[in-house]
């Protein structure tokens, strides 16, 4: 008996049917940590520069890996959705946004918080990859608003616990409230931190610009003079 043909819906839907893929790493999130395998960091950093250059719709897993030089099938190996990429992208360089380096620790006088966090701030942006993570982060934020509460845990809870902790540390010595001592670091961030998103993340510059610096310590200055006036 001959063989009964497919209908051709059925030839179709079986065409349509995309190949299995493995299940995602349950350690990969796990792995974004500072001794993160290279290749994962590798990933991640791809997908921070594509999603900032094309946003999420844009970005497309297939250029990924072309970017890569691998095949698709082998980014199932740390995520299996766009979805997943962006949450390890913030997790990955969300916390090293938010991490001052060693060499950036408090200072032990009260006397030296403007010029640390002015340090600090401009610190951020050494590397090209602060400024990607700034527009990556808008771009999520306008096309993915599931992750605005968490992008502003990062960057805006968190940082002002950190200012917190601080006020409760020096305002006996600088002669001020808790509150007036967080308001006074996070004054002196907010007008450095814009700026340089400006230049960096807007404008492309590689390093802060001559009147930028000036500004920045203008800035510090002016933060000193309230606690010399205070404390």
């Amino acid at each position: 008996m001959p063989r009964a043909k497919k209908s051709p819906s059925r030839a179709r839907r079986t065409r349509d049917v995309p190949p299995a893929r493995p299940a995602p790493r349950p350690d990969a999130l796990a792995e974004t940590t500072p001794g993160s395998p290279p290749r994962l960091v590798e990933v991640l950093e791809a997908g921070l520069e594509l999603i900032a250059q094309r946003g999420v719709a844009g970005a497309s897993l297939r250029e990924l890996a072309r970017r890569l030089g691998m095949s698709q099938p082998s980014l199932y190996h740390y995520f299996q959705t766009k979805d997943e990429l962006v949450s390890l992208i913030v997790q990955h360089f969300g916390g090293r946004m938010t991490e001052p380096p060693p060499s950036l620790m408090p200072p032990t006088d009260p006397a030296e918080l403007p010029r640390w966090a002015v340090a600090t701030t401009l610190n951020l942006w050494e590397t090209p990859r602060h400024a990607a993570f700034v527009r990556f982060m808008f771009v999520v934020s306008i096309e993915r608003p599931e992750y605005r509460e968490r992008i502003r845990e990062l960057f805006v809870t968190r940082i002002d616990v950190a200012f917190a902790m601080l006020g409760e540390l020096y305002a006996p010595a600088a002669g001020m409230s808790k509150d007036e001592v967080r308001w006074l670091l996070r004054m002196i961030v907010s007008a450095v931190g814009l700026p340089l998103i400006e230049e960096r993340a807007l404008f492309g510059y590689d390093t802060p610009s001559r009147e930028l610096l000036a500004y920045a310590d203008f800035v510090a200055r002016s933060a000193e003079d309230v606690l010399r006036a205070r404390g």
